[in-house]
């Protein structure tokens, strides 16, 4: 993955693999498991070449829901096993609980059906009857486990082991390994029951007669070579890991300066992150719009945590299907948040790779970093396709954070921009800022009750130290704080990290004075996510600040579909709360990726992408040290994506623009229907830091734009919440708004410049261009502050 503020070009060896593969089997040599030749003895029993009657493990289908107690008979490691027995199967669908009245609610209605038990080897398939007083109980819905730290910690805690249902145990007993003795069929009875073989019968494959009851179609027997591999164990594993991968599209990359280490230990302990299938996602697009749109009258009526979680918490049968599946293989030191849509286990790896087949853990290394992914893609049981989105902690590698100074970076930048006055600066400081944007000192925060944030991943550390001295330096001519008032997470005593310190350094001194939040996502376990822990936050954190910055990001087809469509997700979950997402949109210009020969497209980025965020590009001076109009900053991301459709609240903006653009990429290069990034933009180049106690000159790049944005908009909720009103929530659709008038004078227009791309001839290293009003380089432009405050006041 790469950071959000390094133009790099990875050079990959990706592995070709099938995504529909099981797990890869040995070709033979050592190790390989022997299949013992099968002969028949003259009493037709089916011996071995070495004699011994031929053994088969079969772990028998789990049932969909809780069936009773009789299980807790058996409290050995292998009981015998009980008669078969016709169980039930029920769900719920359409459970609410507990959501907000303002909503609309479901009717539930439980479904149950019977299942026919299996039929005994020794005869003909017939129907049995439930054991006398066995009866089905109802599958409760587990109760949280330990939350995530609260605000106030500094630290998460380790949590308590979470032990799962009750149901969850009886299943873990039931799918202890038995061994099943093949034995012929006579020969008259020719069909045969699901997943047995006899001798001289038919393989009994399901089927559906005309009427709709089940029937068996007969197969001729298998040659004795083909009976061999249906027994072998790698044919049944392959089986019953049939299903569909979550992540089909998800690649494997190894980025640059990563080395393998090979296996990982089996004993290793994991953190595997499961992503439940949550309910209502179009109510809660739709519940977005509703609160985020100024001209409606839900606008900022925001839902809490408790009533987010009630509306798209998972079902009782998906969370009760997770469960069982995971205390069949021995997983129980999990953890859930509170919306209860995400679940994040411990395990080792080889539990794990039991779980999910297919997949196959290795270490990988870069400098003192560690990390465990699996290079091959996984699956899930059949059963549990419907109720996992994905697993996180497999094949995403984490994102790179390395910012870009570029002191000998005069841009040769088209002339051009807005007009105004111009003073000499020998580098981007809050004074700078500040007189650009037209921030007075009287623009810093006064209210109690207004909080912003900005979040830092893998070891990026920011100090104290750090920020009193830069406030010292830069800070003198405003009020503001010296120090972060609270920190989630992690937070290292190494070297202070240069994104670290710029993001804390340039979001308390635009948003001055206002109480700072940061979340610090270091990714310690070597199999975590970073970017997924700040999201779990998120899901188990009330009382959240109101504005968050984020600089990360990475290119949409490095990811999966899957997991880009549930993070989408989670920010629609936030806007709901009225929470502000900023994201950097990336140092690379348009991207560029090769698709065939010499063939290339734009790589759009993401979370700068999705629809929910508001993504913030970057300019330079004209003039490199004279403070005055803006143009384009050659590395400031933009451009369309591949996965989003575009929204409703830009779709005139962004057709104005393709239709009067005088110079636009071949329609080849992009999808002109996705959803267009970035929204606005500010200064991206040429920053002074202050990290490890020393000024650093000329940092540049999208990762310092987003935080004095950020700052600004945590300002005007400052405003805001003083005169009674609530918070902006998601910023798109009121900016899009306020700027369709097509006279605002809110944002400064930069109408200069074009950022990089594709060095082919068809592009010539030329993506887009800026443009009169919105454009996919600058969006709507940088902000004019006082302009901006009255208009987002109204």
């Amino acid at each position: 993955m790469r950071g959000p503020l390094e133009d790099r070009h990875f050079s990959y060896s990706p592995a070709q693999m099938d995504p529909g593969r099981g797990p890869p089997q040995s070709s033979g040599g050592p190790g390989r498991p022997t299949i013992p030749t099968l002969r028949r003895s003259r009493r037709g029993r089916h011996r071995s070449s070495q004699g011994d009657s031929v053994h088969l493990l079969r772990a028998p289908r789990l049932p969909e829901c809780c069936s009773g107690a009789s299980d807790s008979l058996f409290p050995g490691m292998n009981p015998p096993r009980p008669p078969p027995q016709a169980s039930s199967v029920c769900g719920n669908e359409g459970e609410t609980g507990g959501t907000p009245s303002s909503l609309l609610s479901d009717g539930g209605k439980r479904n149950c059906r019977r299942r026919r038990a299996p039929p005994s080897s020794e005869s003909r398939p017939r129907n049995r009857s439930r054991e006398e007083g066995a009866s089905p109980t109802a599958l409760e819905r587990p109760a949280p486990a330990e939350p995530l730290p609260p605000p106030e910690a500094t630290a998460p805690a380790a949590g308590r082991s979470r032990s799962l249902s009750a149901a969850s145990e009886h299943a873990q007993r039931a799918a202890n390994l038995r061994p099943l003795t093949v034995r012929p069929q006579s020969r008259d009875s020719k069909r045969l029951t699901r997943g047995t073989f006899g001798w001289d019968g038919a393989v009994g494959v399901p089927g559906r007669s005309e009427s709709g009851g089940q029937r068996r179609r007969h197969l001729p027997p298998p040659p004795p070579l083909l009976l061999l591999l249906f027994l072998s164990p790698a044919f049944l594993r392959s089986s019953a890991a049939a299903a569909p991968a979550p992540e089909p599209d998800q690649p494997f990359r190894i980025p640059e300066g990563w080395s393998s280490l090979g296996r990982a230990a089996p004993s290793e302990r994991l953190s595997l992150t499961f992503a439940l299938r949550q309910r209502n996602v179009e109510r809660l697009s739709e519940l977005v719009r509703r609160v985020s749109s100024p001209d409606s009258p839900d606008y900022g009526h925001f839902l809490s945590l408790a009533e987010v979680g009630a509306l798209v918490s998972p079902s009782p049968q998906t969370l009760g299907s997770v469960d069982k599946w995971l205390a069949t293989h021995g997983v129980r030191d999990c953890q859930r948040v509170r919306t209860l849509d995400f679940l994040q286990c411990s395990m080792p790896a080889s539990t794990a790779e039991r779980l999910l087949p297919g997949a196959q853990f290795h270490r990988y290394a870069k400098d003192a970093r560690r990390v465990i992914r699996s290079p091959l893609p996984y699956q899930l049981d059949r059963e549990l396709v419907d109720h996992v989105d994905f697993v996180g902690g497999l094949h995403r590698f984490p994102a790179e954070q390395k910012v870009v100074s570029r002191a000998w970076a005069m841009e040769k930048s088209p002339v051009g921009g807005q007009d105004g006055r111009s003073s000499f600066h020998l580098g981007v400081t809050p004074a700078v800022l500040r007189q650009r944007y037209n921030l007075t000192r009287a623009d810093v925060g006064n209210f109690s009750h207004n909080s912003q944030a900005c979040a830092q991943f893998l070891e990026q550390y920011f100090h104290q130290a750090d920020l009193a001295e830069f406030m010292q330096l830069f800070g003198r001519t405003f009020p503001h704080h010296s120090q972060v008032d609270h920190v989630i997470g992690h937070q290292g005593s190494g070297s202070a990290g240069l994104e670290a310190s710029l993001d804390v350094e340039y979001l308390m001194s635009t948003g001055a004075n206002i109480s700072t939040w940061v979340f610090s996502n270091a990714g310690r376990h070597e199999s975590q996510e970073p970017f997924l822990q700040w999201l779990l936050l998120l899901s188990n954190t009330s009382g959240l600040p109101w504005v968050h910055s984020v600089s990360y990001g990475d290119d949409e087809d490095s990811l999966s579909q899957a997991y880009m469509k549930r993070v989408n997700t989670e920010f629609m979950k936030a806007a709901a709360r009225g929470i502000s997402i900023l994201f950097a949109s990336g140092d690379s210009g348009a991207g560029c990726r090769a698709v065939s020969g010499e063939k290339h497209v734009f790589r759009p980025s993401f979370p700068a992408s999705s629809p929910y965020v508001t993504t913030v590009g970057g300019t330079a001076f004209r003039q490199p040290f004279l403070v005055g109009a803006e143009v384009a900053d050659y590395i400031s991301g933009g451009g369309f994506s591949n996965v989003f459709p575009m929204p409703d609240y830009q779709v005139a903006a962004v057709k104005r623009f393709l239709s009067t653009s005088p110079r636009l990429p071949p329609a080849s290069y992009y999808n002109s229907t996705g959803r267009a990034y970035p929204d606005l933009a500010a200064l991206s180049d040429n920053y002074w830091v202050v990290t490890n106690r020393v000024p650093v000159p000329w940092v540049s790049g999208t990762s310092a734009s987003t935080p004095v944005v950020g700052g600004m908009i945590a300002l005007i909720n400052n405003w805001r919440l003083q005169r009674g009103l609530p918070a902006l929530g998601f910023l798109n659709p009121a900016l899009y708004r306020l700027q369709e008038g097509g006279n605002s004078t809110a944002l400064y227009d930069v109408t200069h410049g074009c950022h990089l791309s594709c060095l082919d001839a068809a592009v010539q290293g030329q993506g887009f261009c800026a443009a009169p009003a919105w454009d996919p380089v600058t969006g709507w432009g940088t902000p004019n502050f006082p302009q901006l405050l009255r208009g987002l006041l109204g």
